[in-house]
């Protein structure tokens, strides 16, 4: 009989379905760190994962190869009110609310009776709550507060959403104190933000102080700064533009991309390429124009490379550390408050942007001093590319964001 190792990581994910988004990315970046001796048996760490039952067939094979435990869990789809959660409301999500409650209560007493029975330490990794989860998974601590305030039960969550809408809903904020505010007084639990203006929202609407930001686990930082020759499939020519990389969605600009190819073909040299990367969580009838026109280019225009899939860790590091620049499209009225990782990405790998107008990703760069045009037509002609990171004064919020996701959770 193995060895029960003294601490196990558990990966509390409904979320973790489709192979694309920030999902995905953990599930990469933790098949990056065991793969790279992070999250080894001499450290007496394990990682369980609890997906949904829907998880993608390539990413739990490479979960699994990789050596990192998977229960295939969930039946709440993770996103089914994301939109529509705040017209709702309490009363209008019950029953989606009563249903992961029972779901993260089992997990929660299965947690309660690993520790009884084996005296490990366990920390509890919930990496992205919206206001309902949060909510719901508040209710299934109450169930059963006096066997999970355990000092060998530690439980980790982050808060990725805002509730600051373009319509400024003062009902949306009322759901988010609902949601949140219950967690606060789980002795056991720390809330943790995705990023920095994130971190002082939650502040105010929890009137609480200690709310800092967790590691972005986009990426396995310290196993790509560490190995900086990858071994990938993908071989891209020198002077290479980023048009468009992750899901396709309208307010990530999808839809821009025909015209400001065509645009872009024109004003640039001959030896300049353009690579396009997408993947389709669902079937989104507006985007079906757009993804024939691309295809139909793709197949007469040598200087267009397009990507239909999800790109791991070691093939997103290869294209950061060999494009030229990149063009974020996004709509920048709904991110003005909205983060994306995009950011953090460019910023880490010192690759300049050009956007249309200023808004969080452009509050954020400045933070992390990362170079960026804003440019309303997005032209690639005119911009200036800086070969050297800015200096700034955010080391400190630097270094938390970019920081060992695994190491962070072992200290806790």
């Amino acid at each position: 009989m193995s060895l029960i190792k003294p601490l196990s990581i558990w990966v509390v994910d409904p979320g973790l379905m489709e192979a694309g988004g920030h999902h995905a990315a953990l599930a990469e970046s933790l098949c990056q760190y065991q793969c790279q001796g992070s999250i080894v048996n001499e450290s007496n760490v394990s990682v369980l994962a609890f997906s949904h039952q829907l998880l993608d067939h390539n990413l739990k094979v490479k979960l699994e190869n990789a050596g990192i435990a998977i229960t295939l869990f969930f039946e709440t789809l993770f996103y089914k009110h994301f939109h529509d959660g705040a017209v709702l409301g309490p009363a209008g999500l019950q029953s989606y609310v009563r249903k992961l409650c029972k779901e993260y209560e089992i997990v929660l007493l299965n947690a309660c009776d690993q520790i009884n029975k084996n005296g490990e330490n366990i920390v509890l990794f919930f990496p992205c709550l919206n206001w309902e989860h949060a909510w719901a998974l508040n209710l299934a601590i109450n169930l059963h507060r006096s066997h999970i305030e355990n000092s060998k039960l530690k439980l980790v969550c982050c808060g990725m959403y805002s509730a600051t809408d373009l319509h400024n809903s003062s009902n949306k904020k009322i759901w988010y104190r609902l949601g949140f505010n219950g967690l606060m007084s789980v002795t056991n639990l720390t809330l943790y933000c995705s990023e920095y203006e994130l971190c002082y929202e939650y502040q105010r609407l929890l009137d609480c102080k200690s709310i800092s930001v967790h590691p972005c686990y986009l990426m396995a930082w310290d196993s790509i700064s560490r190995n900086h020759l990858l071994s990938v499939q993908l071989t891209l020519p020198d002077n290479t533009v980023l048009l468009y990389a992750g899901d396709a969605k309208v307010d990530k600009g999808f839809n821009r991309l025909p015209e400001l190819l065509a645009k872009s073909l024109s004003n640039t040299p001959d030896d300049t390429f353009f690579l396009i990367q997408y993947t389709l969580a669902w079937d989104y009838p507006e985007l079906n124009n757009t993804l024939k026109i691309l295809q139909s280019w793709a197949n007469k225009e040598p200087r267009l490379i397009i990507h239909h899939g999800f790109w791991s860790n070691q093939e997103m590091a290869y294209v950061l550390r060999n494009i030229k620049q990149v063009v974020c499209t996004y709509d920048t009225l709904v991110y003005e408050n909205k983060s994306s990782g995009l950011v953090w990405m460019l910023a880490y790998f010192n690759v300049p942007f050009v956007i249309a107008g200023r808004c969080w990703l452009t509050r954020e760069a400045d933070r992390l001093g990362a170079n960026y045009t804003v440019n309303t037509k997005l032209s690639l002609k005119n911009i200036k590319i800086e070969p050297e990171m800015k200096e700034n004064d955010n080391l400190t919020y630097k270094n938390l964001l970019f920081d060992s996701l695994i190491r962070w959770l072992v200290n806790h």
